[in-house]
C-alpha cells in the first residue's frame, strides 16, 4: 500500500515540520530553519547581478535587523533584492508570527511579479500560516504555478492549528491528486488530524503502510501514532507502539500519559512518570497537567499534594495551565483552603482559575464565598463565562440571595447567554 492509496492519518508535534527546501533532517529541533548555504549558493538577483557584496542590500544585512527595521526598509527600499534576501525577510516575519509584516513584504513581491517563483511562493504559504492567516495562505497557494511539498504539507498545518481538521483532511486529498509525495512531515499532520478526530480506521491503515516502509520508529511518526491511538483509548496498542520506539522523548511520553489520564487505568500516568524520570526525561507542564487530571479522577487528594510538591520543585508552579488543574484537583476533592493558597500565589488569573475555584465553594461551601469571589473577579476585570453564571446562580439559590439572582439574571440576558446555561433560574 502507498501513502498515495492510503488517503489518510494521525498525529505529533506540529514544530516537527521543516523545510525540505533546506534539506533538514528529522533529528533536528523542531523549528523551521533559516536558510542555508545551499540555499544561498543558488541564489541569484531577480534581475540583474548583486552589487552588494555579503548578501547585503545597500550595505544592510537582512538577516540580522530586527522585523520593525525590515519593516522600515522594505517599505521604502525601491531596490530589486535577491532571492535569498525575500527568503530571509519571509523567514523572519515567520518567526517572528508578524503578519504586517507578512502583508508588506506579500505586496511587494506581488508588484515586482515575484510570487511565481517557485522558491519565494513556496515559501508565502508557510508565512502567512505561522502569522495565523490561514485564508492568506489558501488564497496564494491556488495562484502558485509551481507547488511543492513543503507548501502542501504547510496548508496542511495551517488548517490543523486552526481546527479546520476536514479543510486539512480536504487539501490531503488534492495533494495525493495532484501526485506530490507525502513526506514524513506530511505523514505526522495528518496522523495528528485523525487523532483530533478519534478516526482510527484510516490510522490503522497508514500505520500498517508506515511498517511495511518502516517509518514507524521514526520519533515524529511514531509518538503521533501513539497519540492517535491514545487518542483514541486503544491503550494496548498505544503502550506496543511507544515501547517499539528507539528513543523516548517527552512528546511520546506526554502522549502515552495523556491516553492514560483520559482513558485509564489511571495508575499507569504515575507508573509511567516515574519511569520517564528513571530515563531522565525532564517531564514538562503538559506531562504534570496529565498526572493532575488522573490524581483528580481518582479523587486522591494525598498524591495531588505530593504532585503539586514536585511541580513547585521543577519551577512550575507559576504554570497558569497547571495553576488551574491543581486549583479544579483541590476543589473537586474538598480541599478548600490548598484550592485558595494555589489560586492565590498564581501570577496571572484567567477565567478558567476563577471559574476552578468557584465551583469548589458551590459543590462544598460555604455558598456565601462565592458571591464574594464573583465580586473580586469582577474588580480584577475578567468576565464571567455560562459555567461561572451557573455556579453562582446555584448558590444564590442556597442562601436565598434573591435580590442578587435577579441582578444577575438581567446581566445574563444583557450579554446574551440566556440560552446557554445549564442551570435555569427562576425568580
Amino acid at each position: 500500500m502507498s501513502i498515495n492509496d492510503g488517503k489518510d492519518d494521525i498525529k505529533g508535534p506540529i514544530k516537527a515540520l521543516r523545510d525540505h527546501a533546506f534539506q533538514v533532517d528529522a533529528s533536528s529541533n523542531g523549528d523551521f530553519p533559516a536558510p542555508n548555504g545551499e540555499l544561498k549558493a543558488s541564489c541569484a538577483r531577480v534581475n540583474g547581478d548583486n552589487p552588494f557584496p555579503d548578501q547585503h542590500e545597500n550595505g544592510i544585512n537582512w538577516e540580522t535587523i530586527s522585523v520593525n527595521e525590515a519593516v522600515y526598509l522594505l517599505d521604502r527600499s525601491c531596490d530589486l533584492l535577491l532571492i535569498e534576501t525575500i527568503v530571509n525577510i519571509l523567514h523572519k516575519a515567520r518567526q517572528n508570527k508578524a503578519l504586517f509584516l507578512a502583508n508588506l513584504v506579500h505586496t511587494k513581491l506581488c508588484s515586482n511579479g515575484l510570487e511565481d517563483n517557485e522558491v519565494v511562493g513556496n515559501h508565502i504559504v508557510p508565512m502567512f500560516v505561522e502569522c495565523g492567516s490561514v485564508s492568506c495562505a489558501q488564497n496564494v497557494f491556488n495562484r502558485l504555478v509551481y507547488r511543492n511539498e513543503f507548501s502542501w504539507t504547510s496548508l496542511i498545518l495551517g488548517y490543523l492549528h486552526s481546527g479546520k481538521l476536514e479543510h486539512a483532511l480536504h487539501i490531503y486529498e488534492e495533494m495525493l491528486e495532484n501526485n506530490v509525495q507525502a513526506s514524513s512531515y506530511t505523514i505526522v499532520a495528518l496522523l495528528q488530524a485523525h487523532a483530533k478526530l478519534r478516526v482510527v480506521r484510516k490510522g490503522i491503515e497508514i500505520h500498517l503502510w508506515i511498517t511495511k516502509i518502516g517509518l514507524e520508529e521514526h520519533i515524529f511518526i511514531g509518538s503521533a501514532l501513539v497519540d492517535l491511538y491514545a487518542n483514541c483509548g486503544l491503550m494496548l496498542e498505544a503502550q506496543s507502539v511507544f515501547e517499539r520506539l528507539p528513543v523516548h522523548g517527552v512528546v511520546s511520553w506526554n502522549a502515552l500519559i495523556a491516553g492514560y489520564a483520559e482513558h485509564g487505568p489511571f495508575s499507569e500516568v504515575l507508573k509511567c512518570i516515574q519511569q520517564m524520570q528513571l530515563e531522565e526525561i525532564v517531564p514538562n507542564a503538559v506531562t504534570y497537567s496529565c498526572c493532575l487530571k488522573a490524581c483528580g479522577r481518582v479523587g486522591d487528594i494525598e498524591k495531588v499534594r505530593r504532585l503539586y510538591a514536585e511541580i513547585v520543585w521543577d519551577g512550575f508552579e507559576s504554570d497558569i495551565c497547571i495553576g488551574n488543574s491543581v486549583i479544579g484537583m483541590y476543589a473537586r476533592c474538598g480541599s478548600l483552603l490548598d484550592a485558595q493558597e494555589v489560586f492565590d500565589t498564581l501570577p496571572i488569573r484567567d477565567v478558567i482559575s476563577w471559574n476552578a475555584l468557584i465551583t469548589g465553594y458551590v459543590e462544598h461551601g460555604p455558598a456565601e464565598e462565592v458571591l464574594n469571589l464573583l465580586k473580586n473577579m469582577s474588580m480584577e476585570g475578567t468576565s464571567p463565562n455560562v459555567a461561572i453564571y451557573t455556579g453562582t446562580l446555584k448558590a444564590c439559590c442556597e442562601i436565598g440571595c434573591l435580590d442578587k439572582g435577579r441582578q444577575l439574571h438581567v446581566e445574563i440576558i444583557e450579554r446574551g447567554m440566556e440560552n446557554d446555561l445549564h442551570y435555569v433560574f427562576r425568580v
